[in-house]
């Protein structure tokens, strides 16, 4: 029994040292990565002395201390722990580098450094998006030339939606970064997984800067992207008056239809963009346009609401009894959706106000089957019936 009870203690004592000592790594892997991610520089060179192999410790992300220190700023910490064999390409568990890190959050200083020191320059995460890419997105000029006279490629494309860094930038609006990626040839009419150019991306957030320098340097006018959506098309959607008239001086189509049959002008007239519509319209877009299933812009206004943009439409000659494919007019569709204001201005300008569609269904129908009591009693006060 007592040999027994020796052979225990000795096998406690071996299982606590081991959990000890395990937390203990445990304890000074966090430290150091806590410490790098400060700019610690003292605590990091102390922990190293005491521990070296911690320097290339992992958190639950396979992030290393190089990771925390490039992705802070924290230029210090970068140079001891390289000089201590950190691993310059090590990957978190997303395959992402420092040098991914540094490009992303701009720190041009720390790039250079982890460049000089063997990091990969097109290094790609599990995204396929390369350190150009990042500065390129996030408007870092300087590091994206640091990069590019490094010798990074200019036309990778992540993989989620195949863009490029002259997308990238061009969407964010960086026009900078945009003319450094154009003046090292980057391709200004590579096309990403929906066949959207950078000047889509441009029309798309407004950026008009940015599209004037695009369309400067050859960028097509009327490209459209896989729904037939040009880049007018999308600024008028997203209500980018000055972008639209830019477009349209450059030669941007005002009554191009996409693949559904939706005009430019229903984009802006179904957001309400009410000084966009009177652009289109000034510039001769047709007012009765239709799309594949008949239905015209004061239709669609009427769907979604906009009693300003329907007032705007009647007041330059919309049809109030204009008809779409199944036979119900713009009232029709006020009353279906419950928009009592748009019905009232439609009654108020002449429509009729018992037109049947093709089913034989008048407004009230609509109004009342879909509970629609407001608009069910303004229909009744002016004659409706079912």
């Amino acid at each position: 029994m007592i040999g027994y009870s020796k052979n225990n203690s000795l096998r406690l004592f071996l299982v606590v040292f081991l959990i000890l000592g395990a937390t203990l790594q445990t304890s000074w892997g966090q430290e150091i990565l806590d410490a790098s991610a400060q700019g610690n520089a003292a605590k990091v060179g102390l922990l190293l002395s005491t521990k070296p192999d911690l320097v290339n410790a992992k958190d639950t992300n396979d992030a290393t201390p190089l990771h925390f220190a490039a992705e802070n700023g924290h230029k210090e910490v970068v140079v001891l722990l390289i000089s201590k064999k950190a691993k310059v390409n090590a990957k978190n568990t997303a395959g992402s580098t420092p040098l991914l890190f540094a490009a992303m959050n701009g720190h041009k200083d720390i790039v250079g450094i982890l460049i000089a020191n063997g990091a990969q320059i097109d290094t790609k995460n599990g995204r396929n998006t390369t350190p150009l890419y990042m500065a390129s997105m996030n408007g870092y000029k300087d590091v994206a030339e640091l990069l590019i006279a490094k010798g990074a490629q200019i036309d990778v494309k992540e993989s989620i939606f195949g863009t490029t860094p002259l997308y990238a930038a061009a969407l964010t609006g960086h026009k900078d970064v945009v003319e450094l990626l154009i003046k090292n040839k980057a391709d200004i009419h590579s096309r990403n997984k929906f066949e959207s150019t950078p000047l889509y991306a441009a029309a798309q957030g407004g950026y008009k800067d940015v599209a004037e320098l695009l369309i400067a340097n050859g960028a097509v006018i009327n490209v459209t992207e896989k729904d037939g959506i040009s880049p007018l098309g999308i600024a008028a959607k997203n209500g980018h008056k000055d972008m639209a008239e830019l477009l349209i001086t450059n030669g941007a189509s005002v009554n191009a239809k996409d693949n559904s049959g939706t005009p430019v002008l229903f984009n802006a007239a179904f957001n309400g963009h009410n000084d966009v519509v009177e652009l289109l319209l000034a510039k001769r877009a047709e007012i009765e346009a239709k799309n594949n299933n008949g239905l015209t812009s004061l239709h669609i206004v009427a769907i979604s609401g906009q009693k300003t943009t329907a007032e705007l439409l009647i007041n330059k000659g919309a049809q109030v009894d204009a008809k779409f494919n199944g036979g119900a007019t713009p009232l029709g569709f006020a009353a279906l959706k419950g928009n009592k204001d748009v019905a009232a201005l439609l009654i108020a300008k002449g429509a009729q106000v018992n037109v049947r569609d093709n089913d034989g269904f008048t407004p009230l129908h609509y109004a009342l089957e879909n509970k629609h009591k407001a608009v069910a009693d303004l229909l009744r006060q002016y004659g409706g019936a079912e």
